[in-house]
């Protein structure tokens, strides 16, 4: 490698193609219809590090991160 900072272009998870009508935002309420997979928190800013939390791509590609008790949107990672 070169060293330079590898960034996929497509992310592996729960993926939605059509808009849920939520805005995708901290603090959003996520809809219980939308499937989330697990993920440990180890150093994403912003999150504290051990929690459990889940996720689900949205359609734009991006990752958001979801607290699952709450189901309310804790990250969006693009």
């Amino acid at each position: 490698m070169d060293g330079s900072r590898f960034r996929p272009t497509t992310f592996i998870g729960p993926r939605y193609a059509e808009p849920s009508g939520t805005k995708i935002r901290r603090g959003s309420l996520v809809p219980d219809w939308i499937d989330t997979g697990d993920m440990q928190s180890i150093s994403i800013r912003g999150l504290s590090a051990g929690p459990q939390y889940v996720y689900f791509i949205s359609p734009d590609q991006k990752i958001v991160v979801v607290d699952p008790q709450s189901r309310r949107i804790m990250r969006v990672i693009r």
